[in-house]
Order: structure tokens, then sequence, then C-alpha cells
């Protein structure tokens, strides 16, 4: 049918019939057959009403339509159109094995047929048991997938996640938790893993670079218990393939293992916290030592005993091969003292030292040298014993020097406690001087020498609450304190089992030196001996006590300028 300039229609020539008139039939069939042939049976241009097209996909080109129910087989190498589309659970290259039905967004010219070079897809998953189920993104650029299906940032969920054997993606954004936690649950045997992975190749493949295992495929069998379900980080090569496990945590025992060799901060020289110590600080510490070998020390971590026994006992002690165990104890108490000050570092916590035996000074006094402590004790302890309140010593473990003092803490040592020993000297008993100070604990037990326990030149004797013993004369004093020394015996408890024993006086305190005595009790025979004697600004201080606690037949002196509070 012929057409205008304009693209409309018109009448051939000689048609339309007029009425009355004779139609000439060659004119009218030309007509027909032009009516059928040229415009029923083909397309009809889109101006006029049709859609310039034969078949559906091209009219819908033309017409800039939508297509609608797209079914997907394979997502991978289908012709999509822009529109909604489904797919039955199984299809190829589907985000998971679900069904999907979602939307394809077309970002090129419509032509037919379809390049397919740039489109999105949006995938919602409906086979998912969340409802709705999550929405799934891929794009494809310049006819090359941009990635793997990722998980939509519309998948924004206030609660819990659950992802059912399936794979959570994200793409290009972040997982953030707040006020909750990541869990990763799988059944006993099975392994719990996160994946850092790198995108290589055309088209991208996700390639593992390392792998946290959180509990692996180890069976849990309770033997022992808690075994299993161990701790991995692993690392892979360029190509995915497993390198090996960098390091590993038992989770029954929790003990660790790398492969190679870890490096760490090496800490500053001296350093004794609780810092991993390098090879580099083990090396430079033991050129340390055996330049200067009283440097190092053991550090104590808890409090803990030590044992000396004479070779006489059992087990014989030794300072050659003892180890100061109570297998293994050592020998003297020189070697004891003299081994702890310089190769242990009391830390705050305490040594108890149990003594077996009579030990003999030989002419040299017992120095109980400068401990390294922090307020940490050495308290040697012998078997003296008696009844409560102490009426016999009882006990063979004994400090003996028949030419000097016994036992001597001086040079501003402390830390040293002495309880259940019999003291005998020939000298002094117990003494501290030059600022050295001892604590004397229970059932100690006195005998001999110009002094049992002495106090000179700043030194100082604690005997707060003390039960002890007095055995044997004094050739002098029972206490000598003087040239500033002090004796604190607050609450102490004396007891003399044998009658008759002589000494000048039970306490004399001279050019400085301090009795506080507040509470002092003495029980047992009166020795032959005057209470105290107080000269040259020495001082007794017994707080309303009275000097009738102290032991003695004959009352005490004072010479000025001494002083005494009784």
């Amino acid at each position: 049918m012929p057409q205008d300039g304009a693209g409309n229609y018109y009448y051939p020539p000689g048609t339309p019939g007029i009425p009355d008139q004779t139609i000439e039939s060659e004119k009218y069939n030309a007509f027909l057959d032009d009516l059928v042939v040229n415009d029923l049976n083909i397309p009809r241009p889109v101006h006029r009403g049709g859609t310039g097209a034969n078949n559906a996909a091209e009219a819908r080109d033309n017409l800039s339509a939508e297509a609608c129910d797209q079914l997907v087989t394979n997502y991978d190498t289908h012709l999509f159109y822009p529109g909604s589309f489904r797919s039955a659970a199984g299809a190829t290259g589907a985000p998971n094995g679900h069904a999907f039905a979602g939307i394809c967004y077309l970002n090129e010219a419509l032509a037919y047929p379809l390049a397919n070079l740039n489109f999105i897809l949006e995938a919602r998953d409906e086979g998912s048991t969340d409802i709705p189920g999550f929405l799934y993104v891929r794009e494809r650029k310049a006819g090359v997938w941009a990635g793997p299906w990722a998980i939509s940032d519309s998948n924004l969920i206030e609660g819990d996640v659950a992802v059912n054997n399936g794979d959570v993606n994200v793409n290009g954004g972040d997982i953030n938790i707040i006020d909750g936690n990541l869990n990763l649950v799988s059944p006993v045997g099975s392994s719990n893993e996160i994946h850092g992975q790198h995108t290589t190749g055309a088209p991208p493949t996700a390639k593992d670079r390392w792998v946290l295992v959180l509990g692996d495929g180890t069976p849990e069998d309770g033997v022992p218990p808690n075994d299993g379900s161990n701790f991995l980080l692993k690392r892979y090569d360029d190509a995915g393939v497993l390198i090996d496990t960098v390091m590993s945590f038992n989770r029954a025992t929790g003990e660790g293992s790398f492969t190679k060799t870890p490096t760490a901060p090496t800490m500053a020289s001296g350093d004794s916290s609780l810092h991993v110590a390098t090879t580099q600080y083990v090396r430079d510490a033991l050129v340390l030592a055996a330049a200067t070998p009283s440097v190092m020390r053991t550090r104590l971590l808890a409090n803990t005993t030590k044992y000396v026994s004479t070779p006489a006992q059992t087990p014989a002690g030794s300072d050659t091969t003892g180890d100061g165990t109570v297998a293994k104890p050592w020998a003297t108490l020189h070697f004891m003292a003299n081994y702890i000050a310089t190769n242990i570092d009391l830390n705050g916590f305490d040594i108890t030292v149990n003594c077996k035996g009579a030990f003999s000074a030989s002419g040299n006094p017992l120095r109980l040298p400068q401990l390294t402590r922090g307020k940490g004790t050495v308290h040697m302890v012998g078997d003296m014993n008696g009844t409560t309140p102490p009426t016999t010593a009882v006990g063979s473990c004994s400090v003996s020097n028949n030419l000097n003092d016994a036992v001597v803490v001086g040079e501003g040592s402390s830390g040293w406690k002495i309880s259940g020993f019999k003291i005998v000297s020939a000298n002094f008993g117990i003494t501290a001087i030059d600022g050295g100070v001892v604590t004397l604990g229970d059932y100690n037990d006195f005998s001999g020498g110009q002094a049992h326990i002495a106090a000179i030149n700043n030194g100082a004797i604690k005997m707060d609450g003390a039960r002890y013993f007095m055995n044997a004369n004094s050739g002098g004093s029972h206490l000598l304190i003087k040239s500033s020394g002090s004796v604190s015996a607050v609450n102490a408890n004396v007891t003399i089992p044998t009658a008759g024993l002589t000494m000048d006086e039970f306490v004399h305190a001279q050019s400085g030196g301090v009795l506080y005595g507040a509470g002092f009790i003495f029980t047992g025979n009166q020795p032959v001996a005057k209470k105290f004697t107080i000269t040259t600004a020495g001082g007794i201080d017994f707080n309303g006590t009275g000097e009738y606690a102290l032991p003695g037949l004959t009352a005490g002196t004072v010479t000025a300028p001494g002083w005494y509070i009784l």
C-alpha cells in the first residue's frame, strides 16, 4: 500500500469504490493483494501500532521493553535481557545451589541481537531459610565478569545472621559486628576456618593466602580430655596451594609450636619481668654472667623451701654435690647463706631453710650477708621446740662457736629470721651490728658467752612475740644493747628452766642503745643478776609494764643520762 512522504498510507489509484459505479477488478485486486501481502503479513511499524519485528526479542528491543520471567539454566553463558529472571535449584554459575529470582540491569544501548557486554545481575536466594533470602550481586564489564557473586550491601540485618552450609561474600565492603559475636559453628570433627584470599587470573579466581583454623578436624575423642579441635595458622603459595602450618596450638595442653623460628624484641639487660627472653638477650646475659657472676640471680616467683643437714644426718648434706633440696641438702649454714645471697633474688617471696644437726662455726662466726629480696625473708628453722607456753627446750639443732660470736648480721644486711636453734658462743650469741637487722622467732635457746643477744652500732634485733629459752650463764648480759643499737621485744616470752644461772644483768643498755619491751613476759627461775643496767644515754621503754617483767634478783640501776620508762 502506497505511503506519502510522511509515511502515511493512502488508497491506490482507482480505489476505493464509488456507490452505484462499476469496480475495476484489476485495481481492486491489486489493493487487496497489497493489503494482505505488504501489510497484514509483514511487521507493522511501531509508529503505526506495530512492533517492527517478527519475533518477541526484537519486538522488545524496538519497543524498549524489559523481559519478564527469563529462565536461566547457566548464569555464565545465558544471554541476559533487562528485566526479571529466575533459575531452578542447581543452575550452573548460581551463587549457590538454591533457586533464585532476580533482575538484570543493562548498561548498554539496546540492540538486536544483544551484545551483553555490560550489565548487573541481582539475584535473591529463594531457597534460603532466611526471610527474605540474601540478595547476591554480580557485574559484567566489557564482556568480562568483574568477580564472583557478592552479598549485596542491602543485606544489613539487626539481630542474628545464620549461614547454613554456605558462604558470606562481601564485595568491597566491611563486616561490622556491633555488640555481638562472630560464631563459627560446625559438627565435631569438621573444621572452622577463616580464609584470607586474593583473586587472580581471568576470569578472576579467589585463591587462599592465609587460613586461620579455629578448631581443626582432629577428633574430640576425650583421650586426653579436651583433645581435638586445635588452633592452626596456615600459609599458601601464589597458586593457592598449602605451603605449611606456620603456627599451631594444642587445645588440650595449650602448648604451641612454630614451623619457623620466631623473633621478638630484645629486652634491656637486667630485665627480670615476664617478657620473652630472646637468644640475643640470653647471649648478652651469659656474657655478663661470665664477667660478673654475682650479678645473675634466680628470681623467685613463689615461696620455696631449702634444706641444710650436717654430714652426720640422714640424708647427709654436702656443699659440693648438694643443691639445697630435701634429697640433696647442703652441709653448712655458711654455704647456704652465701649461696642464697649470691644466686637468688627473693623478689618479695620467702625461703624457709629447714636445718638438721649441730653446726660449728670453728672460730668464724656465721655471717648472714645482704640479700636481694624485695621484702622477702630467709627463715632458718632448726628443730628446737617446746611446750606452749614454753617450759622445756627440746631438740638438737645448734650453732656454736667456741672462739667468737655464733651468728653475726652486719653491714646493713636484713631479711634473715632465726627460729628453733640452740645458740652457744664464747662471745656474743646473735649479734646485729653496723646497721644489720635480724628477726628472732620461737624456740631459740641461748647459752654461754659475754652476751646472749647483742645489738651494736645501729644494729637492730626484732623479737616481738618470740617465745625462747635461756639455759646457761652469761659472762655479762643476756641482752647487750649499745652504740645506738635497738632490741624490740614487745610481748616476748623468755623461759629460764635452770635455777641459779648467773650474769651481771639481764639487760645492759648504753651509749644510745634502747630496749623496747612492752608486754615482756618472764617465766621460770630467777637468775642471780640485776634486772638491768642503763648507762651513757641508754634506755629501756616498757610502756607501763614495770621492771618486774624482767628476770633478776636485784633491782636495775640507771646512770644519767640514761633513762627508762617502766
